[in-house]
C-alpha cells in the first residue's frame, strides 16, 4: 500500500493514534461528563468505535502493488553466504550487496570464537557501532544488510550459546538478552534477525550427540539458522500443510512457508511439517539444496530491510 521509503512514517503515525486517541478520549469525555452526565460520555466517546469495529469486520485485504516492490525484490536460489571449497569443505564469504545481476560472493576470515561473558559484550559493543552506521538509510531504501549479518557471524555473535564442551563460551541467558538489547539499540532489524538461530539452536540439546557435535561447530564456524515455520493459510498455527516423506538418503519436503525471518541469510533452515503418520516434526534443510527457492517478497510495514521471506 506504501512505497518502502515511507513506511516507517506511516508505522510512527499509526501507533501514535492509541495514545493521542485515549487523550482526546480522556478530554471529551471528562467535558461530557461535567456538562451532562458518564453515560452521555460513554455513549458518545463509545458509539463511534463500536461502529469502526464493525465495518473493519467487512473490509477486505487491499490488493497490494508488487510492481512498487520490484526495486527491491531478489530471488535466492543458490546458497546465499556460504561458498564450498576443495572435498566440499565450506569456505566461509559474504555478499557483496547491490550486485543483483550475479550477487558476488567473496571469502573472508575463519569467524573468531567468543570465550566468556565479558567477551560477548565487548563484542556486541564493537559490533553495535559499526552496525549503527547506515541503520536509518537501510531501513528507508530497505537495504539488505548482508554484510552486517555476516559481521555478527565473524565476530562469533552467533556461536554464543555453544556449549563449552562443544567449544564455545556457553554463555547465560542473560548474556545473550543483553548482547541484543546492544545491537538492537544500534539497528533493530538487524538484532531481530538471529532471533530465530537461538530459538532453534535450543532443539539441539533434544538431539544426539552426533547432532549437537556437528551443528555446533557449524554455529562456531559462523553458520546461521533461520525459519520456516509459519504457514498463510488461516489455520492454527500447529496444523502445517507442509509434508515430509521419507525417501532413500532423508526426506522429501513439499510446502510453502511464509513469514520466515532470517532465511535469505541462513546456512540451515529448520523446516516444520507433518511426516507420514500425521506427527509435527522440524527438519533442517541446507540453503541450496535442490528444490528450495527463497522468494524475499516481504512486505510488512515498519519492518524496513527485515528479510522475512517466503520458502517455497
Amino acid at each position: 500500500m506504501f512505497k518502502p521509503g515511507w513506511r516507517s512514517l506511516i508505522f510512527g503515525i499509526i501507533q501514535s493514534t492509541a495514545p493521542v486517541g485515549a487523550a482526546i478520549g480522556f478530554v471529551v469525555g471528562s467535558y461530557l461528563s461535567a456538562q451532562l452526565n458518564w453515560h452521555y460520555a460513554f455513549i458518545l466517546t463509545g458509539a463511534p468505535g463500536i461502529l469502526l469495529t464493525i465495518a473493519f469486520v467487512f473490509a477486505r485485504e487491499p490488493q497490494r502493488d508488487i510492481r512498487l516492490l520490484a526495486p527491491y525484490l531478489h530471488t535466492f536460489a543458490a546458497p546465499a553466504c556460504i561458498d564450498r571449497g576443495p572435498e566440499d569443505r565450506p569456505r566461509q564469504c559474504v555478499i557483496i550487496p547491490n550486485r543483483r545481476e550475479s550477487m558476488l560472493i567473496e571469502p573472508i576470515v575463519p569467524a573468531h570464537v567468543i570465550r566468556t561473558d565479558e567477551e560477548a559484550i565487548s563484542v556486541a559493543d564493537e559490533v553495535a557501532k559499526i552496525i549503527r552506521k547506515g541503520a536509518i538509510d537501510r531501513d528507508q531504501k530497505r537495504l539488505l544488510p548482508q554484510v552486517e549479518v555476516e559481521l555478527l557471524s565473524r565476530r562469533g555473535l552467533y556461536g554464543l550459546s555453544v556449549p563449552k564442551k562443544y567449544g564455545g563460551a556457553g554463555v547465560s541467558t542473560v548474556t545473550v538478552g543483553n548482547v541484543f538489547r546492544i545491537l538492537a539499540a544500534a539497528d533493530p532489524s538487524i538484532a531481530q534477525i538471529p532471533q530465530n538461530h537461538f530459538c532453534w539452536s535450543a532443539v539441539l540439546w533434544l538431539g544426539t550427540p552426533e547432532q549437537e557435535a556437528f551443528f555446533f561447530a557449524k554455529f562456531l564456524a559462523g553458520e546461521r539458522l533461520g525459519n520456516a515455520a509459519s504457514e498463510n493459510t488461516r489455520k492454527r498455527p500447529g496444523d502445517h500443510e507442509t509434508v515430509a516423506k521419507k525417501v532413500v538418503g532423508g526426506y522429501a519436503v513439499t510446502g510453502k512457508k511464509y513469514y520466515s525471518t532470517g532465511a535469505l541469510f541462513a546456512h540451515w533452515i529448520p523446516v516444520f511439517a507433518k511426516d507420514e503418520e500425521d506427527r509435527s516434526i522440524i527438519l533442517f534443510v541446507r540453503q541450496g539444496s535442490e528444490g528450495l527457492e527463497i522468494v524475499d517478497d516481504w512486505a510488512g510495514m515498519g519492518s524496513g530491510p527485515l528479510p522475512a521471506a517466503q520458502p517455497c
